[in-house]
């Protein structure tokens, strides 16, 4: 019987390797490059967004503990982001 269940998942790896080859469409480098600007704005936004969400954890927790802090000082934070500059090594 185990003979058997070893022969039948052979078979079902042979058969399944051997399904079609399916082409990739072709696109212009117009299209490429309308992709890539996409995809830099879409890191860019997740990049915000989580960096949000940590802010809002971590902002309470470091309030309530300055008391604790023997040096302390004021921080202004400014956050710019561009897609021209996001991601420069798939440029």
């Amino acid at each position: 019987m185990n003979l058997k269940n070893t022969y039948i998942a052979f078979i079902v790896v042979v058969v399944t390797a051997c399904g079609t080859v399916s082409r990739l469409p072709e696109i212009s480098d117009e299209q490429a490059k309308q992709e890539a600007e996409k995809q830099r704005e879409i890191v860019i936004e997740e990049t915000h967004r989580l960096e949000n969400h940590l802010h809002r954890i971590a902002y309470p927790i470091l309030r309530d503990n300055v008391t604790l802090c023997e040096k302390k000082s004021h921080r202004i934070g400014l956050r710019v982001a561009f897609t021209s500059d996001a991601l420069n090594e798939f440029k």
